[in-house]
């Protein structure tokens, strides 16, 4: 049996109270433009999992404690870091939040 369903990620955010900081939604929202989105990461060959030069991802994550110092590919961490496997520093607008600014 299926559980409930929610229209938007923010509806789910505040229901479940999750993906919060400061009480707020810190969800991002758009397409992450993944290198290469199609393709099956595997330990040899994860390139898809990086991120382009203008992906909302960049700069968007949250400075979390004992994060350690390097991404899935050996990069430095910046601050603020990128979500997911992949660090890019920051050169871009912030990403456009679900919560009120």
């Amino acid at each position: 049996m299926p559980g409930p369903s929610y229209p938007t990620v923010a509806e789910w955010t505040i229901t479940h109270r999750q993906e919060l900081l400061a009480g707020e939604p810190s969800a991002v929202r758009g397409d992450p433009q993944l290198v290469d989105a199609s393709a099956s990461p595997t330990p040899v060959d994860s390139n898809g999992l990086k991120l382009r030069i203008g992906s909302p991802l960049r700069g968007a994550g949250l400075d979390l404690v004992d994060r350690g110092s390097r991404d899935y590919f050996g990069f430095a961490l910046s601050s603020p870091v990128s979500m997911g496997a992949h660090e890019l520093a920051r050169v871009s607008a912030p990403a456009e939040r679900l919560g009120p600014r």
